[in-house]
């Protein structure tokens, strides 16, 4: 199989999991015949790469892997013991996260182990899929993407008005299920209600209500300790503000409904307006949703966006 194929095929896999920090591999035999194609969310059940090497152990020549095993995505002592067990010969690894973050059991073992390691993309690049997962792992937070709906003044939709846009809310579910962990404006309790209890992993999914503003960086600080990875942030207009004026979110998806306005203090909107400030953003992409248009924006540097969402 060509290394073109087979990375489609594995990051194909990853990103059924998780846009954000889905993590997956191939197994191949010596044959080139696919024995698995399989991942995770990282920082969930970090053995099961080295249990997808122990049920193919006696068959298993070759296995590619869209990230280098790190701790706390990959336990790297059992896959270490599994591989050696094995017949497995070549171990290819996608993207290599940056010298600080690599294991020194997996290098000290890739140098002796009679196979053969092979990076595709020898240093680390800010582009890289795994970008998201790497922030996790050199700062206190998760990989952090907000959501958030408004009229075309740039006030928050009602949950009455939300219901109506049933694109955003399919959207939302499938951004929660590839997530571990959801922090939640309390005024959209209700539109939070209605989302999966459970990942695309089938693990129960963990949502904090945001009580307070200031309550929002503590609940990050607790979900990497859980290690959680990236995680969704369901905000309105003065919960977003407050985490891009703070640096708090790394990707926003904004939704902006085409519908007529709704009933809103003039003053509050003026002061939504002055505190969005998104001039150090990257706009990735724009697309229509029903009666919305969707932008996704990634924090950058530098600044290549000079425009707030209105």
């Amino acid at each position: 199989m060509t290394l073109d194929k087979l990375t489609e095929m594995t990051f194909f896999r990853a990103q059924t999991l998780s846009r954000q920090s889905g993590i997956a591999w191939t197994l191949l035999d010596a044959n080139d015949n696919v024995l698995c194609c399989d991942g995770t969310i990282a920082g969930f059940h970090p053995k099961k790469l080295a249990f997808s090497v122990n049920k193919h152990r006696t068959v298993i020549d070759q296995l590619f892997i869209s990230l280098e095993p790190i701790e706390g995505v990959i336990d790297i002592e059992e896959l270490v013991n599994k591989i050696e067990g094995s017949t497995l010969t070549s171990f290819t690894v996608y993207s290599r996260v940056p010298e600080r973050l690599q294991s020194n059991r997996w290098k000290d073992w890739s140098k002796q182990w009679e196979g053969t390691v092979t990076y595709v993309n020898k240093t680390f690049q800010q582009n890289d899929p795994s970008v998201t997962v790497v922030k996790a792992h050199t700062t206190e937070y998760p990989w952090i993407t907000s959501v958030s709906a408004a009229d075309i003044t740039g006030c928050s939709l009602s949950i009455a008005h939300i219901r109506k846009e049933g694109e955003y809310q399919s959207y939302v579910s499938d951004l929660v299920r590839e997530s571990r962990a959801v922090l939640y404006t309390k005024s959209l309790e209700e539109l939070v209600s209605t989302l999966p209890e459970e990942n695309n992993m089938e693990e129960f999914i963990e949502y904090y209500p945001i009580d307070e503003l200031d309550s929002f960086e503590p609940l990050i600080r607790h979900c990497r300790k859980e290690n959680t990875h990236n995680a969704i942030a369901i905000c309105d207009m003065a919960t977003l503000s407050h985490l891009v004026d703070n640096s708090l979110v790394d990707e926003v998806v904004h939704h902006v409904t085409v519908s007529k306005p709704q009933e809103a203090n003039e003053d509050d909107r003026d002061q939504l307006k002055s505190v969005l400030n998104l001039h150090d953003w990257n706009l990735l992409t724009s697309t229509i949703a029903g009666n919305s248009s969707r932008i996704v924006l990634r924090k950058s540097r530098p600044a290549t966006l000079g425009r707030g969402l209105n």
